[in-house]
């Protein structure tokens, strides 16, 4: 099957956009009429003033037939910026890249149209379409429940500018401190310090690992820490700081002290945090080094990880935690929200092939690594081998934890190969009191 991207309108090309719009959002939101009625409207209203030195419309075409399109809408570039509209792909052409395709050509456009600024709109849960929008340089920048489409869901706003892969921390007006460490020779480190990796970070996490944010939802809702405290953390492995910025927004006095080995991870949580000033200090260094990284720290309330210790091996994380520890206040609490091995060799195969599963899934046809099982099988098996996974067994973790020195390790949260595991250090009261009862 031949895939073309072309520009320009072409007959019938309104209402197969239309058909494809209302039959896809259909399936995955339950619009209906509302919703298929607004598009069509908008869409003839876009074309009946479309004006080729402004605005943009992309067709991809199969066998003379439309099966994907996208639009960029210049009439307000000036002031609010252009917007990216109608990208849609049929289910006859997902994980074939022509969605990869369309949105390439429509950003090209913007380039050469010179906009300084892109904005779109659509709603949480299209995890393959929000990977190819950051792979393409945007960012979340707004989420709020709406009905804007006829059916309320979580709203959310995208928004790209030239420059805003090479924002730093050090342009906002409270710069958040950042010191280096000198790192170790360890592939986990150098797997995500490349620019096109981390910026398909997160993108990947809400496919690959969809219970990251209810799982530091029930961190933050469990822990008898007081709101108003003004609460130290330390995060071990940072990464783009998705959980720092979920515990300082929690804990509005408290501040992180934020380590990854990846410096370019470290300037991505820059951009994520960077409105929250002098809240949050960053560190790039290796985790196996802790202890020198936190010489001359005072003591933290709180250490957490998400994601990241899975690639110690046992010794090195009985290290760390012993390390972590040793600059943590009195019953002051370690949290880690991580992957697991499976206990059981033989129930293994079972929980790989619901992984896998979920993964295409979410996927949609959308993403060509995780078109059917055996791609994205093939995918994370090369993707564990380059950063070096050694997850333990939910047995071997709480032995480690315990021989580290937590005191009594708790399961918090558990489904399939995912955890959170808490404990606290030392006897006694609390440093700070639990939450008031409302």
């Amino acid at each position: 099957m031949d895939i073309e991207v072309t520009r320009g309108y072409v007959p019938g090309a309104i209402g197969r956009i239309v058909e494809l719009n209302g039959t896809y959002y259909h399936r995955q939101a339950g619009f209906g009429l509302f919703f298929e009625a607004k598009m069509a409207r908008e869409l003839m209203e876009f074309l009946s003033r479309y004006d080729e030195r402004r605005d943009g419309l992309w067709l991809a075409v199969a066998d003379g037939r439309v099966e994907g399109s996208i639009a960029i809408d210049g009439f307000r570039a000036g002031d609010e910026g252009a917007q990216l509209r109608w990208f849609i792909v049929s289910d006859r052409l997902r994980g074939r890249g022509a969605g990869s395709a369309l949105l390439a050509a429509a950003m090209e456009f913007c380039r050469d149209k010179g906009y300084a600024h892109v904005r779109l709109w659509t709603f949480a849960g299209l995890h393959a379409a929000r990977h190819l929008y950051e792979k393409h340089g945007f960012r979340l920048t707004e989420e709020t429940r709406g009905a804007r489409w006829g059916s309320e869901v979580n709203e959310q706003r995208f928004d790209w500018s030239p420059s805003i892969q090479e924002k730093r921390p050090a342009e906002t007006h409270e710069e958040p401190v950042v010191q280096t460490t000198a790192l170790g020779n360890v592939r986990s480190i150098t797997a995500y310090d490349r620019l096109d990796r981390v910026g398909e970070y997160d993108a990947d996490m809400q496919l690959l690992h969809p219970n990251r944010s209810k799982m530091i939802d029930v961190v933050l809702r469990a822990l008898p820490l007081d709101p108003r405290a003004p609460l130290r953390g330390l995060d071990l492995g940072a990464g783009t700081g998705y959980f720092t910025r979920r515990f300082l927004e929690e804990f509005p006095r408290a501040h992180v002290t934020a380590i990854d080995g990846a410096p370019v991870m470290i300037e991505q949580a820059g951009e994520r945090l960077a409105d929250l000033g002098q809240r949050v200090a960053f560190q790039v260094g290796d985790l196996r080094c802790l202890g020198s990284l936190l010489k001359g720290c005072q003591d933290f309330d709180i250490v957490f990880s998400s994601y990241a210790l899975h690639h110690l091996d046992a010794a090195e994380k009985a290290v760390l935690v012993r390390d972590a520890l040793s600059h943590l206040r009195d019953t002051g609490w370690f949290v880690n929200a991580d992957l697991l091995a499976c206990d059981s060799p033989d129930l293994e195969p079972a929980l790989r092939s619901i992984k896998i599963e979920g993964i295409v899934a979410r996927a949609n046809g959308l993403d060509e690594r995780f078109i059917d099982k055996t791609s994205t099988q093939r995918f994370l098996q090369d993707f564990g081998a380059e950063q070096k996974d050694q997850p333990l067994a939910l047995s071997e973790e709480l032995e480690v934890l315990k021989s580290a020195g937590l005191e009594q390790p708790t399961v918090l949260w558990l489904e399939y190969d995912e955890a959170v595991i808490v404990g606290r250090k030392g006897h006694g009261e609390p440093a700070h009191q639990g939450r008031p009862t409302p």
